[in-house]
């Protein structure tokens, strides 16, 4: 005895409980698309967690460090740390965490925030004062790291070129970086 049993209701496509997420490619802009100065909230979608760590801690290594004015005033007070809590914040800011508390919990708890600190926490009123005392350093970091991530342009037959960064790129960027800090001192003003 054979059933009449109809299977398409069981092979249908079920509805998802839940939106697809959608493919890490497409996250990340085409390689010849047209130019766009849009950024992701959280740049690692582009650059992966390590990239873009390696790409902080590039952009900060490129600054004057052997500034006679930097190197006296790092003599006098060994302790302090200032390419640790740029990274830390430059880092933070590029993957959307302003909050200072929080980036000091990341410090302790994350494995690419800890690589940053050099396996030792921050202190969160440590990062308030050098968000403060910093802006503008903070803020070419941040403009730099955005630069080198800007996505390639294409010429008309497809093949990728750089055209370099602009006067227009420099603001859209300058202007962004100073999005994001503005909100993590809103962020440290609400405590």
């Amino acid at each position: 005895m054979t059933a009449n049993i109809d299977y398409t209701a069981l092979t249908a496509p079920r509805p998802a409980l839940t939106a697809p997420r959608p493919a890490l490619a497409a996250l990340r802009p085409a390689p010849c698309a047209e130019p766009s100065n849009q950024l992701p909230g959280d740049l690692r979608s582009w650059a992966g967690c390590t990239g873009l760590r390696e790409l902080v801690l590039t952009e900060i290594a490129k600054l004057d460090w052997q500034n006679p004015e930097v190197v006296g005033y790092l003599s006098r007070y060994p302790a302090y740390r200032p390419q640790v809590l740029l990274s830390v914040l430059a880092y933070a800011y590029a993957i959307g965490e302003y909050e200072s508390d929080c980036i000091a919990v990341a410090c302790e708890q994350d494995g690419d925030f800890r690589a940053l600190c050099d396996g030792r926490g921050v202190a969160a009123q440590d990062l308030v004062k050098f968000r403060r005392a910093n802006r503008p350093l903070i803020e070419e970091v941040l403009k730099r790291v955005f630069c080198a991530l800007r996505p390639a342009l294409c010429d008309a037959s497809g093949v990728a070129f750089s055209r370099g960064i602009t006067p227009a790129d420099d603001q859209v960027y300058r202007t962004e970086a100073k999005r994001r800090l503005d909100i993590a001192r809103h962020f440290d003003t609400l405590d």
